[in-house]
């Protein structure tokens, strides 16, 4: 039989009733009637709840995975936020505009400025109970090292009225509570026991309430909050844009899924060069909800809801399903050269990865399966499971992958630190691995290759780096070669780029205009954006010669390092080496004289050195 927890409002006055239809009825004392239903927004059973403090929001969770808060004045909610888990329970602070909640894998998430207070809704707070408590209050809680600890765990399990009987008893004890004879704050109580000053209860003294702009707004407190489930993504992919969405997008074409019907959705496959392949379409009865593609093939996978990013959804299958791989190849010389395999049940795709030299799958069970491209089962190793992406190029794999450990701020935001590994495609050994640097508060977003095989990922605030000297031991490193974002600005446009590929000298890209965050119907026309490094003042001619200087450097290097580590020659042969180092020369003899003309003698002689004497 199931059990519903129901709640009274701090005033007395309601009822709060979880109820089989998915609502939250309130439930009148003085008349024993329900006097309002609160629904629409759950689409599962309401597992817990928790009024505010004075009693004007409820919060709610439920098995849907969702926390919705209520204005129960207005009878409807203003609030939803989803979680990848199951959530367990939720707690207002009695004193602040803060929720906690938890999860069934041990998570809790501090859900900080809840309530909306400067679109007009009244604190989920009393002020002037706030204001009684005071500083002092505070000073008291930090003076221990538990103390913080132990009175957030008591406001989690419903024990705020015990916290706040002890902390009057301390008031009455002490008799000032932390004030000198005339009642003032004591100066002692303002700093705790590691002299650091507690400046938190006067924090928001000054409220930005008319949109002035007058009160600087603090950056999000971090909190480690334990491991948060990784959301997974595909290079290239897109959300549902009305009946079609992007599989993959990149260099080689475009894999687009349109939906028909619940039985199946249409494949199309465009290729940029159609001297090499024709287009392809065909009936997807499998509704596959990722792919990969390269020139040797294309790459298909369905998956669970429980690991599929919203971008997929649609396409995916239900938890206790089978997910099933699937190839197609692009040979001219084999008849058959298409295969498929489904994977052992519990066990879904998280990405998938497809070159000339195979295809790979890494799955939720953390395993990596490595393919050839005709379908023979050549490898397979574990990885945590914190897999964010992958991509591979010939003969290299690149894997993103979560640090471990999740950050999450008390504003909900995720600040990521992210690894990657290397793979060879034909023997599976580990090439390079280390930390995978992106702008602080942002995410990964895209992960690929240049044209010419070398390694990049861009982040969301729409920084490009690549992965110089991977090929040689322990001295890779990811250089920045573009802010795109800054690029935009000094355009004076808003837009944003959607990263496609990158060659030596271009980034790739589809311009989204406006709030768009992804290329829409039909299939725009790509942009390409010169490689700027973000060096010093490249606005002066010194700074715009030194920009290019090391771009054709670093880019020299990187065609050097990777005809070293194949075996292969230098791209147009010993010939087009030869031009490209004397073509760095004479931008360092550039440098050269524009330092002589400004009397920077010791810069010209830096520069000097740095020229090649063969």
């Amino acid at each position: 039989m199931e059990q519903f927890k129901v709640r009274w409002s701090p005033d007395g006055r309601f009822l709060a009733v979880p109820c089989p239809d998915h609502s939250i009825k309130l439930v009148e004392r003085s008349s024993w009637e329900v006097s309002a239903s609160l629904g629409g927004t759950h689409s599962k059973t309401v597992t817990h709840l928790a009024w505010s403090s004075n009693s004007r929001y409820i919060a709610s969770v439920g098995l849907d995975s969702k926390v919705v808060v209520w204005d129960v004045a207005a009878r409807k909610s203003i609030l939803t936020h989803g979680s990848a888990n199951d959530l367990c329970q939720v707690e207002w602070n009695p004193c602040g505009n803060m929720l906690a909640f938890t999860d069934n894998t041990g998570a809790m998430y501090i859900w900080d400025d809840v309530v909306p207070v400067d679109q007009g809704h009244v604190p989920p707070f009393e002020r002037k109970a706030v204001e009684q408590g005071g500083v002092s209050s505070r000073g008291k809680r930090r003076s221990g090292s538990n103390a913080g600890a132990n009175g957030l765990m008591s406001d989690l399990f419903d024990d705020t009225a015990g916290v706040d009987a002890i902390e009057n008893e301390r008031m009455d004890e002490d008799g000032s509570a932390g004030r000198g004879n005339h009642g003032e704050i004591d100066e002692g109580d303002m700093f705790g026991d590691d002299g650091e000053e507690i400046t938190d209860a006067l924090d928001d003294f000054v409220i930005d309430d008319d949109g002035a702009g007058y009160v600087e707004h603090q950056p999000p407190k971090w909190f480690a909050l334990g491991d948060q489930q990784t959301q997974s993504f595909q290079p290239g992919s897109t959300p549902w844009i009305s009946d079609r969405r992007y599989l993959a997008f990149n260099m080689v074409g475009s894999v687009v899924s349109i939906a028909q019907d619940e039985s199946h959705n249409t494949i199309e496959i465009e290729f940029y060069d159609k001297s090499l392949h024709r287009d392809i379409h065909f009936s997807d009865s499998f509704k596959f909800s990722m792919a990969a593609l390269s020139e040797a093939g294309c790459l298909f996978a369905t998956t669970s809801t429980e690991f599929a990013n919203d971008q997929s959804l649609r396409g995916a299958v239900g938890k206790d399903e089978i997910s099933v791989v699937s190839y197609k190849g692009f040979s001219s010389w084999s008849s058959n050269s298409d295969w498929m395999f489904k994977l052992p049940p519990k066990e879904h795709p998280r990405c998938i990865a497809t070159s000339s030299h195979g295809a790979v799958v890494i799955t939720s069970q953390g395993f990596v399966r490595f393919f050839t491209c005709g379908g023979a089962q050549k490898h397979i190793l574990s990885l945590p499971h914190r897999t964010v992406t992958c991509i591979a190029h010939n003969d290299i794999l690149l894997v993103i992958l979560e640090a471990p450990g999740s950050i999450k701020s008390t504003h909900g935001s995720r600040r990521l630190e992210y690894e990657y590994v290397l793979y060879s495609m034909d023997d599976q050994s580990r090439l390079a691995s280390g930390p995978c640097p992106v702008a602080f508060s942002s995410e990964i977003v895209w992960a690929g290759f240049s044209e010419e095989g070398h390694p990049a990922i861009c982040d969301s605030k729409g920084m490009l780096r690549i992965l110089h000297q991977y090929w040689k031991t322990g001295s890779a490193s990811w250089v920045p070669v573009l802010d795109s974002r800054k690029l935009a600005h000094d355009r004076g446009k808003r837009e944003t780029f959607w990263p496609v590929g990158i060659s030596a000298k271009q980034f790739i890209v589809a311009a989204c205009y406006g709030k768009a965050r992804f290329p829409s119907f039909p299939k725009p026309i790509l942009d390409e954006l010169e490689v700027e490094i973000p060096l010093l003042h490249t606005d002066t001619q010194v700074g715009q010669q030194e920009a290019k200087s090391l771009s054709e450097r670093l880019f020299h290097e990187q065609l050097c390092g990777e005809a070293e580590r194949t075996g292969n020659e230098y791209p147009g042969g010993s010939a087009a080496q030869a031009r490209d180092e004397l073509e760095q020369d004479k931008l360092l003899l550039r440098l050269v004289q524009l330092a002589c003309k400004s009397d920077k003698t010791q810069r010209a002689v830096d520069l000097a050195l740095m020229i090649r004497l063969e």
